[in-house]
């Protein structure tokens, strides 16, 4: 009798175990999954694009691009 408790007390570990994994795939999975839409949430759209170098002085565009002169990407202006 004593060989049949160890067998079920062996199997028993392993549920544990097993559960355990799958609770921590579980929560990273959730996490990641959760933390999309905040990361969504925190881009910002601009009106107007500047040379960030102002090779132009104070002429905007309506699009995200490059400069024509210096060739960097403008940056938003709010």
């Amino acid at each position: 009798m004593g060989s049949w408790l160890g067998v079920l007390y062996a199997y028993r570990n392993i549920l544990v175990y097993r559960n355990r994994i799958f609770m921590k795939t579980y929560f990273i999975v959730l996490s990641i999954f959760l933390s999309i839409p905040l990361v969504a949430c925190t881009e910002k759209k601009y009106s107007k694009y500047q040379c960030p170098m102002r090779c132009e002085q104070d002429k905007t565009y309506e699009k995200p691009g490059k400069c024509p002169v210096c060739e960097m990407d403008l940056k938003g202006v709010e």
